[in-house]
């Protein structure tokens, strides 16, 4: 179990939530000026 690996995955999953929510949010926000 290579903790290196395993900070690289959370650092992963956590970048794509991070995107995910900054893209709703984008959106959410460009709908109501729009």
């Amino acid at each position: 179990n290579d903790p290196d690996s395993n900070v690289a995955h959370f650092a992963h999953l956590g970048g794509m939530l991070f995107g995910y929510l900054l893209i709703r949010y984008w959106r959410s926000r460009g709908i109501s000026h729009y």
